[in-house]
């Protein structure tokens, strides 16, 4: 429960937090993945757009590591504030440019054919 974990898949390192990893057929109703996709761009364009604010999708890494997860995880009983919680959205922001800036068709292509084949075979 929220830990990070990291998979070398070919040339392809992928990060996962809590140990998610959404695979959802595009022909759902309500098409949830598509919702999944729509919020992130949404936090992504807040995040650019007013980097000085604390979004609430942030403030819950705030929340976790001061209060933890009740009967899981007490917490660090430690408040990042709201810097802290600044300093995580400018890590994530930087992250997304480093990415999109890496990122080509063939690149990505060959990223979601490998994340195919990878679970396809576990």
């Amino acid at each position: 429960y929220n830990t990070i974990q990291h998979h070398t898949i070919q040339h392809h390192t992928t990060g996962c937090i809590d140990s998610c990893c959404m695979h959802i057929g595009v022909d759902l109703p309500n098409n949830p993945a598509q919702k999944f996709a729509d919020r992130l761009e949404a936090l992504v364009f807040a995040v650019a757009t007013h980097p000085s604010e604390p979004q609430p999708d942030f403030q819950k890494v705030q929340t976790l590591l001061r209060d933890g997860i009740p009967s899981l995880y007490d917490g660090l009983m430690y408040d990042i504030n709201d810097d802290g919680v600044i300093e995580v959205q400018t890590g994530f922001l930087e992250m997304v440019r480093i990415i999109a800036e890496s990122m080509t068709l063939a690149k990505l292509e060959s990223v979601e054919r490998d994340l195919f084949n990878y679970m396809m075979h576990r």
